[in-house]
């Protein structure tokens, strides 16, 4: 598995990635055509706005399309603040989570997000396994 990371992106790439994610989305969203269309949209980009973006895109299906939190309380005022980290497994994003110092000795890990189809799969290689 790789990790994208962006680490406390500036408030204007943070709207791009939401507008980009609002944009993608529909009312019947799943979760592969959330994540698929936010990543046709942003291909052309390997930057902040485009991590950013593909983390927004698998959170919103799995906590706003899949259990139903407003989009509204998903996003808040931290997340320029915070690291946003995005997992991805055979070229395609499987999960998120965000890291925000709330102390200067104290962080929290923040919305854990794992996509549908990757859940209970594991994360270490057939090597480690053995």
């Amino acid at each position: 598995m790789e990790i994208d990371c962006v680490c406390q992106p500036a408030t204007d790439v943070v709207a791009a990635a939401q507008a980009a994610v609002t944009a993608a989305t529909t009312a019947s969203d799943a979760d592969s055509e959330l994540v698929g269309r936010v990543g046709e949209m942003i291909a052309s980009r390997s930057d902040a706005v485009a991590t950013v973006a593909t983390a927004f895109a698998i959170r919103r299906a799995v906590f706003t399309a899949a259990q139903g939190i407003e989009p509204d309380l998903e996003c808040d005022d931290a997340e320029p603040d915070a690291i946003h980290l995005v997992g991805v497994a055979n070229a395609e994003p499987v999960g998120t989570a965000r890291i925000r110092r709330v102390t200067p000795e104290t962080a929290k890990i923040e919305r854990v997000a794992i996509r549908q189809p990757n859940r209970s799969e594991g994360t270490q290689s057939d090597d480690a396994a053995a």
